[in-house]
């Protein structure tokens, strides 16, 4: 059973930026304590690497702790480089106490993220572990100082490789905690306990599934965690929901979203719905990114 964290975000206003920015789009909210960074045709054309940049400098600013949940860190496909590790081992160097989860299947000899998992292991001040997930480990967050002054989450659909910030399209959020009394820390928490049940192996609806709706000023977070809080429910009877029109973007799209975009919704028919994926073409010149899509309802 795959483990694969889902977060949804109600952020109205970054909807509205994607729909009509063209550059590369970096956005704040709520004085400073909500940050998006969506990397874009133009952004990566032009060797603006914003996610890497932003993903760094996010570890840089670590003072205590880092607890990394990730599919992959490595690079080699496209750059031989990997500025993102050595973020990493900086914050180890000063003191900053690493532990780091990486997916099994990808630790294989001679490949980049062995190398990385080997560093790591023989590296002062950093702990890691490869899951014990038999399916994909599907996570990208970052939880930062839990529980200090300056205490952050940095999350999104971006993989810390140079395919995920140098080639294909993601975005991150970045959250901060300023205070550990404010009210919404409990969805950093929700990340920190989901990281330590990650961390001690426990999958699926073995762990506690810790979820919950969360306010930052005027902006509401949804956080879920997959499969223990049925994501796809959530978001399908969130479309539901939709009056006028829908716009999603997501890497693919599984049984239930076909179906949902030909059968309606538990009872409710949508006809002029409809899924509007890459031409064969864009597949082929971008092989890395999988099939695109949007969903419209």
């Amino acid at each position: 059973m795959k483990k694969v964290l889902t977060a949804v975000f109600t952020i109205f206003c970054a909807m509205i930026i994607l729909a009509t920015v063209q550059t590369a789009i970096a956005a704040t909210f709520e004085n400073g304590k909500i940050e998006v960074y969506i990397s874009t045709h133009k952004d990566l054309s032009q060797e603006n690497y914003v996610l890497e940049t932003e993903i760094i400098r996010f570890i840089d600013e670590s003072k205590v702790s880092l607890n990394i949940a990730v599919q992959e860190l490595r690079s080699g496909k496209i750059y031989s480089g990997n500025p993102i590790k050595e973020a990493v081992q900086r914050a180890a160097a000063r003191g900053v106490k690493v532990n780091l989860i990486l997916e099994k299947s990808y630790l294989k000899p001679d490949t980049d993220n062995q190398k990385t998992f080997d560093e790591f292991q023989a590296a002062d001040n950093i702990q890691v572990k490869a899951d014990g997930n038999p399916a994909i480990f599907h996570d990208k967050f970052i939880v930062r100082d839990y529980d200090e002054p300056g205490a952050a989450l940095l999350t999104g659909s971006t993989n810390f490789t140079d395919t995920g910030t140098r080639r294909n399209y993601n975005h991150i959020i970045i959250l901060h905690f300023p205070n550990t009394n404010q009210k919404n820390y409990g969805l950093l928490r929700a990340y920190r306990d989901e990281f330590n049940e990650l961390w001690n192996g426990i999958f699926g609806n073995k762990n506690d599934g810790q979820m919950g709706s969360f306010q930052i000023g005027n902006t509401r977070f949804k956080v879920l965690f997959s499969p223990d809080n049925d994501p796809d429910d959530y978001l399908l009877e969130t479309v539901v929901g939709a009056k006028e029109t829908l716009d999603i973007m997501m890497f693919t799209f599984g049984p239930g979203w076909i179906q949902f975009s030909t059968d309606g919704w538990r009872g409710q028919s949508f006809p002029g719905s409809q899924i509007c994926q890459s031409s064969p073409n864009e597949r082929t010149q971008n092989k890395s990114s999988g099939g695109n899509g949007a969903f419209t309802v």
